[in-house]
């Protein structure tokens, strides 16, 4: 994670930031603060909600 958000800050290509920056969100479902009692999210949410937000900032 410290490594995603280093790489934020020096964009190679106009991709490359918003791909970055899509990791840091849904991987911070995994390895960042929950709320008591939350569960993390299976390896099938996971990769659905991975898709579904690189979906939204690669173009078609």
């Amino acid at each position: 994670m410290p490594a995603l958000s280093e790489a934020v800050q020096s964009p190679r290509t106009p991709l490359y930031g918003a791909v970055t920056q899509t990791l840091i969100t849904e991987l911070d479902a995994l390895y960042g603060p929950r709320a008591a009692g939350a569960a993390r999210p299976g390896d099938a949410q996971m990769a659905n909600s991975l898709d579904e937000a690189l979906r939204k900032v690669l173009p078609d």
